[in-house]
């Protein structure tokens, strides 16, 4: 789980990347189809961010919905992710690996 300073997003076992109104409301779906990714998620000003282990990749949406991004694949489990001005991290069984935004 992380939040924003509207929202809070979440990830699960079964694929979904979901963002919820901190002011409380509806749920949104944003990815489906994901694999299980409760392992790691993050956002930044401009997207959400998670590992997604089952499908061995790192992968992002704009906040507010749109298309998935595979920011990086062939990941041996990928899990812990976080962000800065510049670059995504995350771990894999022997790694801590960096991709550039």
């Amino acid at each position: 789980i992380t939040a924003d300073a509207t929202n809070v997003y979440c990830t699960t076992v079964d694929g979904l990347v979901i963002q919820t109104p901190l002011a409380g409301g509806n749920s949104e779906v944003l990815a489906t189809s994901q694999g299980n990714s409760n392992l790691g998620i993050t956002t930044d000003e401009a997207n959400v961010y998670w590992a997604a282990d089952d499908l061995g990749a790192i992968a992002k949406i704009p906040i507010g919905g749109g298309a998935v991004t595979l920011i990086a694949t062939g990941q041996i489990h990928p899990s812990g992710i976080a962000v800065d001005a510049t670059s995504v991290y995350w771990s894999t069984d022997d790694a801590i690996k960096k991709i550039a935004k």
